[in-house]
């Protein structure tokens, strides 16, 4: 369970499988459902459609199938290493449903206090780890504390005596930290409340208060949090004052957003008189950092900047912080703020060199992105050149660079590059000039600034490859070609590059061009026909069938004078599958039988069974579904997408039908919970397949 690679468990929920390109011919696999979900996984987890539109037509159906996967998953051993308890409480979740999502949460604590017990095994343990993360972020999107009361408590009571003496309350006190800091992230600040109160820690207690500044609080619960920060006693513990200072900030920018003008100074003011309580000047400077930043998101930008002049340049607060701060005023307007920052960073020679050249170098940055090249290049010019940070002179340097390109003042931005060192950053200046250049429609000039760019690490190749792209969207073939053969032959990038460009304007149109691109890859290539074969799909469905049909008769000439077996298989595969996406599948099944190679084949029946599943035809794509030999797992898949294009076309019943045939009951419990959230989404999806009339 804890071992295995994690797939996303919702990435396919709603616009099902990935169109499989014939370039690559993709293996099209049943939709995971783990155990584990990554962050990023339940941050992508929303379904808007469901939750901007709660009434839908097949609402009542949508719960039956929900109480249906409810029922399997009950009985699925949580041993199992593809699990759907997960998303199974987050669809509830989202359906408005939270008692009943905590329910499902309750089916899995066995597995997870396994996913606990595993990163305490680790070398980092459980601080180090990112699974307690991810659990909490699970748990506040059901929103329900009492899971996370069960959670602790199954914690008590699985962690045996192996464990050092406090491990399992530390276990815990990790746990509700990071579940109250996940809790108001997402907005529910009651729950994150209720499990604040139960975290015995003061210095996490308050850490987990400090995430009140995430969002939104109402007065109410912002005056809760009040008088869970007052209640905390230091002590002896220098970090509790840092942290009560901290919560207080986070408090007091609550009251601001709310509206609470009165409140919001008085808690300021009370996080400013803990912070001079600190033990020591590293420690007030601590914790007046985060009371700057909260003033500056409560858009106090005065008195924001009257405690940065306050402590510096006595009491330095870091260069590399003051540098955010500066940013955080840029993003607000406040320039004026910026440059006066610029200059305590500059001045802090207090500092470490290498802490203050990396804040100098954020702050040019942060000018010039801004729109100010000529200040920023004056900062730059004054950083210091040290032996061991060199890099970040020329990064700052390559920044002003682009600014100035950015502007269209080229003259400038070619003269900072050209006193760069070559290499990465001499580079990056380049590309922005010459991208800069192409979207100025300066074309000539965009390819002379690509000829000065170089290989270092193998970099360049990729910088030329963007110029030449941008060159072709702006429709200038002979720019493109030239910035294109500077590209390294070596590995078939120079073809790659090509072959990519020609298929990227095909989409957007511009066939001629496609094709002109496409002749540059040399003869006798599978690669040559792979991208001829996606110009002929882009002209089949822009209605040009007959020029469609030249370039497949051509593409299967040019592939029976392939010798290589493995070639002739990726040739005349890119071909069927090119027919396959137009729909066009009596021609790809008859293509499919000439294929040498048995893997190519598999691939080539699968993308058919999977288009012929999305155009509604389910009998023929099982039937081409047995034709893959070997793998059974994609037979689930096309069964899979079968029942998922049943329900887009509103015939529930059959979906479900369909669901006993889907591998065990955890895959099926997955498949019920996707075709429940097409049955709760008001506005049927559209077709996924685009059939065209047959080429002849």
């Amino acid at each position: 369970m804890h071992h295995q690679g994690l797939g996303a468990t919702f990435g396919l929920l709603y616009v099902g499988l990935t169109a499989l390109s014939p370039l690559h011919l993709a293996v099209a696999t049943t939709p995971p459902a783990n155990l584990m979900v990554l962050r990023e996984d339940v941050d992508g987890l929303h379904f808007p459609s469901i939750a901007q539109n709660p009434v839908s037509p097949h609402q009542e159906k949508g719960l039956e199938i929900l109480s249906q996967a409810l029922e399997l998953a009950k009985t699925i051993n949580d041993d199992s290493t593809d699990w759907p308890i997960p998303e199974l409480a987050l669809l509830y979740a989202e359906i408005g449903q939270p008692e009943r999502a905590a329910e499902v949460l309750s089916l899995g604590m066995n597995g997870f206090i396994k996913e606990i017990k595993y990163a305490a095994s680790t070398a980092g343990g459980l601080s180090s780890h990112e699974i307690i993360d991810y659990l909490a972020v699970l748990f506040a999107k059901v929103g329900e504390s009492a899971p996370v009361f069960t959670l602790t408590d199954a914690i008590t009571n699985n962690f045996d005596n192996n464990y050092r003496d406090g491990y399992v309350e530390e276990t815990i006190r990790i746990v509700l930290e990071a579940m109250a800091r996940a809790f108001f992230a997402e907005g529910k600040a009651e729950a994150a409340l209720e499990i604040v109160a139960k975290i015995e820690n003061q210095t996490a207690k308050g850490q987990a208060l400090i995430g009140m500044a995430d969002k939104s609080v109402p007065v109410a619960l912002a005056d809760k949090a009040l008088e869970i920060v007052k209640s905390l006693n230091p002590g002896e513990n220098g970090d509790v004052i840092v942290v009560k200072s901290q919560a207080l900030a986070a408090i007091a920018l609550s009251y601001a957003r709310a509206g609470a003008a009165k409140k919001a100074a008085e808690t300021f003011y009370l996080a400013y008189e803990i912070a001079d309580l600190a033990y020591n000047d590293y420690s007030r400077i601590t914790a007046l950092q985060a009371i700057v930043i909260r003033y500056i998101q409560a858009e106090d930008f005065e008195r924001s900047f009257e405690i940065v002049r306050e402590i510096n340049p006595g009491l330095l607060i870091s260069p590399e912080i003051l540098a955010y701060i500066a940013a955080q005023y840029a993003a607000a307007g406040q320039m004026e703020l910026v440059f006066q920052i610029a200059e305590i960073v500059e001045k802090s020679a207090g500092s470490y060199q290498d802490e203050r050249l990396r804040g100098i170098f954020a702050i040019v940055s942060t000018i010039a992105r801004y729109g100010h090249p000529d200040l920023a290049l004056e900062i730059a010019n004054r950083i210091p050149v040290d032996s061991t940070k060199s890099y970040l002179k020329e990064d700052a340097l390559a920044v002003v660079a682009s600014s100035f390109a950015t502007t269209g003042q080229y003259d400038q931005a070619i003269e900072i590059a050209s006193k760069l060192e070559p290499g990465i950053y001499q580079n990056q200046a380049w590309e922005a000039i010459a991208l800069s250049y192409m979207q100025a429609g300066k074309f000539e000039d965009g390819a002379k600034i690509a000829q000065r760019i170089t290989n270092t690490l193998n970099e360049g190749d990729g910088i030329l490859y963007k110029i030449a792209l941008a060159a072709a969207t702006g429709n200038n073939y002979n720019v493109t070609v030239k910035i294109v053969n500077q590209i390294d032959q070596k590995y078939g990038r120079q073809e790659q590059a090509f072959g990519d460009i020609a298929i990227q304007v095909a989409q957007k149109g511009n066939d001629d061009f496609a094709v002109k691109m496409a002749e540059k890859i040399p003869k006798n290539s599978s690669y040559r026909i792979q991208v001829f074969s996606q110009i002929a799909v882009s002209l089949a469905k822009a209605g040009e069938t007959a020029r469609a049909n030249q370039i497949f008769r051509e593409s299967l000439e040019a592939a029976e004078n392939l010798e290589n077996e493995s070639q002739l298989s990726s040739a005349v595969g890119a071909i069927a599958g090119a027919y396959t996406e137009i729909c066009q599948w009596e021609k790809a099944a008859q293509l499919g039988e000439t294929i040498p190679e048995p893997e190519w084949k598999n691939k080539l029946f699968q993308q058919m069974a999977i288009s012929y599943a999305r155009a509604g035809n389910a009998d023929a794509a099982l039937v081409m579904a047995d034709r893959v030999t070997g793998d059974t797992a994609i037979k689930y898949s096309v069964i899979w997408e079968i029942a998922r294009q049943a329900a887009k076309a509103g015939d529930f019943d059959r979906a479900v039908a369909l669901v006993p045939q889907v591998g065990d009951s955890s895959e099926q419990v997955a498949l019920l919970v996707e075709i429940a959230a097409i049955a709760f989404t008001p506005t049927p999806p559209t077709p996924e397949t685009q059939c065209l009339p047959l080429l002849h």
